[in-house]
């Protein structure tokens, strides 16, 4: 039970009100996607996610955990009214977490109605909620990834595509220690997916997700015969901690510690570049080649290691296909054995 004093303005809300408020106006002032406005609200957004996330740390100077329980059973009630008015007004919930709700039409109606139904429902639930919505763009196919913890979907990971381009959440395009190899194969994978009309009840056929694997094995094949440069295999990778006799040896680690042998000191916070190589029980730094040994040259490298980045490509598609039914192991067989891929 959440008791919520509603006569005085607590110390917390008097806080952040200014700044919501004034993300509110930039929000409305946006002209395109990066410009300076843009850049401001988004600022401003994540000063206000630290804030949110010191209320809940134990040794936070203001607020008690009482305050993130309180602030997180009110964002779960606002969020269970939006979504009985959606389901109210025709629409299937596909997903609703923090700031968004995904929403698809279960009545038969046009685009143009749907459009309208939406804006429609803002209003409501900003004059039930007093939250303002806002409508982002309507999207062909959105697939939420199958979570590798249980039998549900991911909540956090997505990618979607329709009139305003490419959504993509909690994949490893969006991840800043991706290599550039890994990232372009994804990202090229959904625009496979993107540009087809090919579809089977509204989404991509067998035979366009069936395109999708063979451009998987043939970028696999490049690595395997070494046709790859090394600036494409660069990971990088934040170092917060300096590693002591009881670290693990992670690439990272092993990276860092090259790094410093080698004369390139790196601070903590900082990142480390590095492409992975095979092991080396007898120099375990051998791991690894940093990027500033070679992201400058011009011709591949031959000692990396195949199956680590094998790995990485396979779990990056599979991060396409996943949705569909697709295993790993599916992804690298050569011949066609589902019956599907025939229809």
């Amino acid at each position: 039970m959440i008791h919520t004093c509603g006569r005085r303005h607590g110390f917390l809300g008097r806080v952040v009100a200014p700044l919501i408020e004034r993300r509110r106006r930039l929000k409305q002032q946006i002209v395109s996607k990066g410009d300076t406005a843009d850049r401001q609200q988004n600022a401003l957004k994540w000063l206000l996610v630290t804030c949110f996330g010191y209320t809940g740390y134990r040794n936070a100077r203001f607020g008690r955990i009482e305050a993130h329980e309180a602030i997180c059973a009110w964002a779960r009630e606002l969020l269970l009214q939006t979504i009985n008015l959606a389901q109210q007004q025709g629409w299937e919930v596909l997903h609703a977490i923090v700031d968004s709700i995904w929403i698809r039409d279960v009545q038969g109606r046009s685009l143009q109605e749907q459009y309208d139904s939406a804006m429609d429902l803002a209003q409501e639930v900003h004059a039930l909620t007093g939250i303002p919505l806002e409508y982002e763009a309507t999207y062909r196919c959105i697939a939420f990834l199958p979570s590798r913890v249980h039998s549900g979907g991911s909540l956090t990971k997505y990618w979607a595509y329709g009139e305003n381009g490419m959504k993509v959440r909690g994949l490893e395009l969006r991840q800043h220690s991706t290599c550039p190899w890994v990232r372009e194969l994804q990202k090229q994978a959904l625009q496979i997916l993107a540009d087809s009309d090919d579809l089977l009840d509204g989404i991509p056929s067998p035979r366009v997700q069936s395109s999708v694997q063979r451009f998987l094995l043939a970028e696999v094949k490049r690595l395997d015969t070494h046709q790859l440069l090394p600036r494409e295999l660069i990971i990088s990778q934040r170092i917060s901690r300096k590693p002591t006799s009881n670290s693990s040896q992670t690439v990272a680690m092993l990276a860092y510690q090259r790094s410093q042998s080698l004369g390139f000191p790196i601070e903590l916070a900082s990142k480390v570049r590095f492409i992975v190589c095979p092991k080396d029980s007898r120099n375990p730094m051998q791991r690894v080649i940093l990027a500033q040994e070679c992201e400058h040259l011009g011709h591949p490298l031959r000692r990396i290691d195949l199956d680590y980045y094998r790995r990485l490509a396979v779990r990056a598609v599979w991060a396409v296909l996943g949705p569909f039914g697709w295993s790993e192991e599916d992804l690298l067989e050569t011949s066609i054995t589902r019956l599907d891929q025939w229809m």
